[in-house]
């Protein structure tokens, strides 16, 4: 069981999953969370969760001039100082998923700082898609703003389509997101092959593991190389993975 696997390491494990757009990080993290009683972290909904509360934050989020929506290097270290501190706070038993996170090389180098100084065993999982299976995921996948009611706005999980094409759980409408466009995919994936050299240079010069799953094969290989490669039982939990608690 993971519960056993982490208590053997005596220290909480946080897991970095990157990859390019449509690569399957949501639907990746979304299985470990709900077998493994993890919690997903993803930049952009803790900076509006936040910014819920901060008018400070809601005003540089309103302002930014940013084509993909990223918050500003300063205020994203902020972001994850808080979560880590605070509501994802790793702890022994809970595998704390940092889904497209960190997103460059500034990033990188803090979060890992951050998590050694808090004595967290930290791993990147990266998924391997070529450019055109990641574009054909991209045009048929679905979201469902019912079930993602907190996002509704900017819903972001896969959903399943039921017999009529609506959402197989609450039977509402689907929608493809809004990051799937095709000029938008292009700028996500540009950005993230212009940071994801100097990423793995500082995770790896840190001494973090660094696995890599190719995604052509099924979901459920990609889950078993994941759980194989962080040395996590395949067990079962009914916790499902939190976005934010």
């Amino acid at each position: 069981m993971l519960l056993a696997q982490q208590s053997a390491r005596q220290g909480p494990v946080a897991v970095s999953v990157l990859g390019p757009p449509a690569a399957g990080k949501s639907s990746l993290t979304a299985t470990l969370a709900s077998r493994h009683r993890g919690l997903i972290f993803r930049l952009r909904e803790y900076a509006r969760h936040r910014a819920a509360h901060d008018e400070g934050l809601a005003q540089t989020m309103r302002t930014s001039t940013d084509p993909l929506g990223w918050v500003p290097d300063p205020v994203a270290l902020s972001l994850i100082d808080h979560a880590l501190h605070g509501p994802f706070r790793p702890s022994p038993g809970i595998l704390l998923l940092l889904e497209g996170f960190p997103g460059n090389p500034v990033q990188a180098v803090h979060t890992a700082g951050v998590l050694d100084r808090m004595g967290v065993e930290l791993h990147v999982v990266e998924l391997l898609v070529d450019q055109e299976s990641a574009r054909r995921r991209a045009q048929t996948r679905r979201v469902c703003p019912a079930c993602e009611s907190g996002s509704a706005d900017e819903p972001h999980r896969p959903a399943t389509a039921g017999p009529d094409g609506g959402c197989a759980r609450c039977g509402g409408p689907l929608r493809a997101r809004r990051d799937d466009t095709a000029d938008l995919l292009a700028a996500r994936t540009g950005r993230f092959r212009q940071h994801h050299p100097r990423i793995r240079r500082e995770f790896q010069t840190r001494g973090v593991p660094w696995h890599t799953i190719d995604t052509r094969c099924s979901p459920a290989a990609v889950v078993a190389a994941a759980e194989a490669a962080l040395g996590i039982c395949p067990s079962l939990h009914p916790d499902p993975g939190a976005l934010i608690p």
